[in-house]
């Protein structure tokens, strides 16, 4: 090999590390689990839920994100996503500590189980919630539609309650 081969070599190399790192720093480490980071805190309350059914046509079902410390960022539903704009704010605090109290491990184990309903709205071309709740380090997926949430008014209200709180 002749002296500039070796020369190119080394810049190539130089010059993939560099650019290897640059992307790796600023690309691929700033993706984390939302809940992996949040949740370390035993007492740490993140729920993440949003629409299903009819708006998924047109890809503008609403959706949320609540951090253990009451800020939210929401895309509110639209009718075009132009329109779709995020919103970011912090519920009230009476509504996040009922929110602690009431869904701990326990109750959301109960509604996270398995039901088969007769009707759910998306049979025909209505919305229902999808919400994922981390308690601490335990997480639960609970839905509208097939899981014990369906049969429980009172979390129904209170889902309800932050639904509209985050401008659901």
């Amino acid at each position: 090999m002749r002296r500039q081969d070796i020369v190119s070599i080394l810049i190539t190399f130089v010059v993939g590390v560099c650019v290897g790192s640059y992307l790796y720093l600023y690309g691929f480490s700033q993706q984390f689990s939302f809940f992996g980071e949040l949740t370390k805190d035993t007492d740490a309350l993140v729920i993440v839920g949003g629409a299903y059914g009819g708006c998924e046509r047109g890809g503008l079902c609403a959706s949320f994100q609540l951090a253990t410390d009451g800020t939210y960022a929401s895309f509110p539903a639209a009718g075009d996503r132009e329109a779709r704009i995020k919103e970011e704010g912090e519920i009230s605090a009476p509504l996040l500590r009922e929110l602690r109290d009431t869904f701990t491990v326990d109750y959301l184990s109960a509604l996270e189980q398995s039901i088969t309903p007769e009707m759910c709205e998306t049979y025909t071309d209505g919305i229902e919630y999808r919400f994922r709740i981390a308690v601490g380090e335990e997480q639960f997926e609970l839905d509208s539609c097939d899981t014990a949430l369906a049969n429980d008014a009172a979390a129904q209200d209170l889902l309800q309650r932050l639904l509209s709180s985050v401008g659901l």
